[in-house]
């Protein structure tokens, strides 16, 4: 078994529990101890020190440094969320290292008070009330693994107790202590605030999760009975005009099905769906539009749900489907067209790019730009070079990138190059739009343009 450990007081009372009761559970353990290059030496620090208490307790142990930043870079994503998965696939990597067969984490009564809050104020379901279970599966790439949390039902208080009694001397993590981040916040401000209401808002907020997870387990049987299966799943290949062969698939359901459903299994149907897409947090509203569409549409009526899917009404079924005109952009109908941050613009009768500064529910790309920045769409010029994500902010020709990634030759000279001050910051081609990583999204960086090609037809 793989034990997470940081150093602080939870993980290091897993271990020393799990290390006392390892006979008894017939298992090996195996710490794992990671650097997220977020804190500098303290971050170095706390790795060796978990190295020391391994070495003296006689755990074996895997430590290893990865860089969150990289993470957030190429994934465009903030500082928790990358921290979050660059976790959890260090600890998948290290369980197929040493042929583990489960992974433990340090998850208490507290951290499960401040989840179900979290997922609270963004307006969660069932799903997200049932809070962080005992048991569930690792979430990251590879084998699927077992994850637990022994420590679930145990307060802050109670392991801090622990640690006295057993001469334990964990570390102090200072972010922790940092309330610009959203979770510290509701421990530092909020829970000591509802603890003065209710001295024991952790368990009933416990409480509460369990009554969600078991109801949650009747509708999701509920959904897969009478929903679900009798889903039509659809795969077709469809030639690009460069040759390229895209998968398209399309999900299809009776419309006189979905609309004698239940409101709540219409709204689970759609959030199946866009689960079923790329990395992607639903809003209330998104789903309402799709199911308000699907429950009273006319046949033709379409909606798009993401970068590359539209929810459409036909005779007979709901259909979710690929949209592969969504996948190619058209080419430039002139030289160069400037656009607004915020605002829209046609390009052609059936294709209007938008720049919003709050965030959307549907967009290509996000990137940095300063207020006042020239924007515009152009065409490739002689000469042109970029700095494509991944290369560390390295330069490449134009023209090598366009061969390398098979543009066809009568493409790329009205190929839509997006711009900022006359600096390519994204190209408009294929799937999932290429960036420069001088406008990537990093933490120091505040304004955030969000750019949507919408196909009207």
């Amino acid at each position: 078994m793989v034990v997470a450990v940081s150093g602080g007081s939870d993980s290091l009372v897993l271990l020393h529990i799990l290390l006392a009761l390892q006979d008894r559970l017939q298992c090996k353990l195996h710490a794992a101890t990671l650097d997220h290059g977020l804190r500098g030496q303290a971050g170095a620090d706390d790795a060796a020190y978990v190295e020391a208490v391994c070495a003296a307790w006689g755990v074996p142990w895997t430590r290893e440094h990865r860089s969150v930043q990289e993470v957030m870079r190429a994934e465009q994503c903030g500082v928790e969320e990358a921290a979050r998965s660059v976790r959890y696939q260090f600890l998948q990597d290290t369980a197929a290292a040493v042929g583990a067969d489960r992974v433990a984490v340090g998850h208490h009564a507290d951290d499960q008070a401040e989840t179900m809050l979290l997922h609270l104020l963004r307006g969660a379901g069932l799903n997200g009330l049932g809070g962080m279970e005992l048991s569930g599966r690792l979430p990251a790439q590879g084998r699927e693994l077992p994850l637990i949390r022994p420590l679930l039902h145990v307060t802050r208080a109670e392991i801090e107790a622990y640690c006295l009694e057993n001469n334990l001397q964990p570390r102090h993590d200072a972010t922790n202590d940092d309330t610009d981040y959203t979770r510290n916040r509701i421990r530092h401000e909020v829970l000591p605030v509802l603890r003065t209401v209710n001295p024991a808002v952790n368990r009933a907020l416990i409480r509460l999760g369990e009554i969600a997870r078991l109801e949650e387990d009747f509708v999701d049987g509920e959904f897969r009975r009478l929903v679900e299966a009798q889903v039509r799943h659809e795969v077709k290949h469809e030639t690009a005009s460069d040759g390229r062969r895209d998968r398209l698939e399309r999900y299809l359901l009776s419309k006189a099905l979905f609309r004698g459903l239940h409101e709540a299994l219409m709204r689970r149907y759609m959030l199946w769906i866009l689960w079923k897409g790329d990395a992607i947090d639903p809003t209330y509203d998104q789903v309402t539009r799709m199911v308000n569409l699907a429950r009273f549409g006319e046949v033709g009526a379409r909606l798009p749900i993401d970068q590359t899917r539209q929810l459409r009404i036909d005779y007979e079924d709901i259909v979710i489907e690929d949209n592969s005109a969504l996948w190619n952009p058209p080419l430039l109908p002139k030289p160069e067209i400037i656009i607004q941050s915020p605002g829209s613009i046609d390009l052609y009768e059936d294709w209007r790019i938008h720049a919003f500064l709050v965030l959307p529910e549907v967009y290509h790309v996000r990137l940095v730009i300063r207020e006042g920045a020239d924007v515009r769409l152009r065409v490739r010029q002689p000469g042109d070079r970029w700095a494509p994500l991944g290369l560390d902010g390295h330069t490449q020709k134009l023209s090598e990138w366009l061969i390398d990634h098979k543009v066809p030759q009568a493409a790329r000279d009205r190929l839509p190059l997006l711009t900022v001050d006359g600096e390519i910051a994204a190209i408009l081609w294929g799937r999932q739009w290429p960036i420069s990583e001088n406008f990537a999204v990093k933490p120091e960086r505040s304004r955030v343009v969000y750019f949507w090609l919408e196909h009207l037809r």
